[in-house]
């Protein structure tokens, strides 16, 4: 069975949404929804910029595309959300594709969690993907690891189903801004 869903497909998608999700439910279970204290002033960043990478799999594929990041600066658990839309490419085989996605970094040392969708074609006839992914970003760099799980057809058989890629964002665009707590009266 080449292109068919199979329990492993199911396993490996359910143990990687467990492990991104994992944090969430641990501290709501422990602390329940307790109300924090807020800061005096909370910092958030947005980055945004392009972006330019390479997929290896089985087949290899050019990245080009934007990504925008949020970012909570904080002592403590700082968190990061980014979203993305790109093209790739593979010259090879002649597979163009589109992928829009998004990642969760809930710590500053910790990986990435994400969902990817992507749209595969050779010209003529084309496949719809999602993927999971895991990755770790430091200094503009993005590696990522996934699995897409492709719509099953004969057709359009030269792309990756699991995957790592790579990325380099270039920031060009960063806009920094502070909110100060009201004082209660």
């Amino acid at each position: 069975m080449k292109n068919g869903f199979n329990i492993w497909h199911l396993l490996i998608a359910f143990s990687i949404f467990t492990c991104s999700w994992n944090g969430i439910a641990q501290e709501r279970y422990w602390f329940g929804n307790q109300e924090k204290k807020k800061p005096l002033l909370e910092v958030s960043v947005r980055k945004s910029g392009p972006y330019f990478g390479i997929q290896q799999g089985v087949y290899t594929y050019a990245e080009l595309g934007g990504e925008m990041q949020f970012k909570k600066i904080k002592l403590k658990k700082p968190t990061t959300h980014g979203v993305y839309l790109g093209a790739e490419y593979n010259i090879i085989h002649n597979i163009l594709g589109f992928q829009l996605g998004a990642w969760r970094k809930p710590g500053r040392f910790d990986f990435t969690y994400g969902l990817q969708t992507a749209l595969r074609s050779d010209f003529e006839r084309f496949r719809f993907g999602v993927a999971p992914a895991v990755g770790y970003k430091v200094f503009g760099f993005h590696l990522m690891a996934g699995y897409m799980f492709h719509t099953p057809s004969d057709f359009v058989q030269e792309i990756n189903t699991l995957y790592l890629s790579l990325r380099f964002i270039v920031v060009n665009d960063r806009k920094t801004s502070f909110k100060k707590r009201e004082k209660k009266k």
